[in-house]
């Protein structure tokens, strides 16, 4: 049995793709080239099943033209950084002059995907049905869903289960553990047959396998992660693709835009190096220097814990971008400390209830900010950008003043820009915490959360214009019409 056919159900690892990593790697290794762009990148790389030899996946669709689609061709020698241009003033290959990455929290493809196309459509539940030519996954089938290995593997004892299926009054799971150590044990050297034991966490307020390390084999289909379902229907979707990382959310936040986490620098500390019988958030590279394996909040934010903190070294996406004057922005739920919520929370203790559990939850998590670990893209104080107008450059309007915000903005920003119509060539987008679909806080989010800010995103964001090429996406083994109904906006 093939590694991806062992694949278990709820690793709740970040839900950060191969798709984007690709496009961060190879968009870091295209603008570095500073005198022109490079054209020739304009490739696609597709993925083919092994087990369905005549698909063929887009598994790194981002790989080759998208990277163009944001390559300014000004053709200098300056290597000093240069204004960030309007998105629509960049020489891009393609119409397209925006580039939207959101980012999920701790889901799996096979928790949200694994039966798609075929929902059990049972009654009172919202039924899904597919387009006629949708072909399956490379997801959960056969023996798969009767004899599993996590299932017949008896070193998992009680708790060995068989997948199954939560339904829509069960969207309330509890979050399992996806550290970095446990995450490589459950994969029991690519037989991937130990996640009850090592991942599995069944606490009171989980569905289906209550109070047992089980419920890690649990998955949605169609009837409750409905959108998801029907957003598949129109866009293609890399099911044969991994991560390159184990953990939880910062090392899966920092290899999206660095691609890696090596060269963590210690601000604050209470912990030792991570050893089999000691965990902890970070572990010694055997150079001298250490990698970042596990949540640890970035240093100096004034949100950040006053125990434990540290910084990055090297360069991020953002610092390539800025290189090569294309306009960004990183666009945090809760940053704006400044704003007042509903419930009168503001500052670093703006919250947001959480419908599952009636809890307030905070809509800033330190840990999640990306860019808040490299100096040179960091905004400690969450200062304010100088206007509406200068979100996303790297200087205020005169050209010459640095910008406060440096790139770090509050979500609300980014509508803000899209209103105006001076969004960025580039956005990573990242819901308050209540709303961007992490265990527990499920129902919260399906009902007005990141489901929700997509919507928004698209009518923002959407224009009249549809924009079709028969060059950009194969799908299924065969070429299709891609059609763009956002007004030069590619949505990731």
């Amino acid at each position: 049995m093939k590694f991806r056919d062992r694949y278990p159900l709820v690793v709740a690892a970040p839900f950060i793709g191969y798709l984007i990593e690709r496009f961060i790697f190879n968009l870091m290794k295209m603008i570095i080239k500073k005198r022109y762009c490079d054209h020739s990148n304009a490739i696609f790389y597709y993925k083919q099943s092994r087990t369905m030899k005549s698909r063929l996946y887009l598994s790194a669709f981002a790989c080759g033209s998208i990277l163009t689609l944001l390559c300014s061709c000004h053709g200098n020698d300056d290597s000093s950084p240069s204004i960030n241009n309007s998105a629509d003033t960049l020489t891009t290959a393609t119409p397209i002059k925006h580039l939207v990455i959101l980012l999920n929290e701790n889901r799996s493809f096979d928790h949200y995907f694994s039966t798609y196309p075929h929902a059990e459509n049972l009654p009172d539940e919202p039924e899904f049905k597919a387009i006629a030519d949708t072909p399956n996954v490379n997801g959960l089938s056969g023996r798969l869903l009767t004899q599993n290995p996590n299932y017949t593997n008896g070193s998992n004892g009680i708790n060995s289960i068989n997948p199954f299926r939560i339904d829509r009054s069960q969207v309330s799971t509890w979050g399992e553990n996806h550290a970095y150590t446990v995450e490589q044990q459950a994969y029991d050297n690519g037989a991937a047959d130990l996640f009850p034991t090592f991942t599995g966490n069944g606490k009171a307020g989980s569905a289906g396998a209550f109070g047992t390390r089980g419920l890690v084999m649990g998955y949605f289909d169609g009837n409750t992660v409905t959108a998801l379902w029907n957003y598949a229907q129109h866009f293609a979707m890399s099911d044969s693709a991994y991560t390159d990382t184990y953990g939880p959310s910062t090392p899966g936040a920092l290899h999206l835009v660095s691609g890696q986490t090596n060269g963590m620098q210690i601000v604050k500390t209470s912990a030792q190096p991570s050893t089999m019988k000691q965990n902890s958030y970070y572990i010694s590279d055997g150079q001298g220097g250490y990698t970042l394996i596990n949540d640890v909040d970035p240093a100096y934010d004034v949100c950040s814990s006053k125990i434990d903190q540290v910084m990055m070294g090297g360069k991020n996406i953002g610092d390539l971008l800025n290189a090569q004057g294309i306009s960004w922005g990183g666009f945090m739920g809760g940053f704006n400390l400044s704003t007042n919520n509903a419930n009168g929370t503001t500052g670093c203790k703006r919250s947001t209830e959480a419908v599952a559990d009636n809890a307030q939850t905070l809509d800033y998590i330190p840990h999640h900010n990306w860019f808040q670990y490299f100096a040179t893209t960091s905004n400690p104080d969450h200062a304010r950008p100088s206007s509406v107008k200068a979100i996303g450059s790297t200087f205020e309007s005169d050209g010459k003043t640095p910008d406060p915000a440096n790139h770090q903005y509050d979500i609300d920003d980014f509508f803000a820009a899209v209103k105006a119509g001076n969004f960025p060539s580039v956005s990573f987008i990242k819901a308050p915490a209540a709303q961007d679909v992490p265990p527990n806080l499920f129902r919260s989010a399906r009902r007005a959360g990141l489901s929700h800010k997509t919507s928004q995103l698209f009518n923002a964001a959407a224009g009249l214009e549809e924009y079709c090429d028969y060059r950009y996406v194969r799908r299924f083994g065969r070429l299709v019409r891609s059609c763009l109904y956002t007004s030069k906006t590619w949505l990731v």
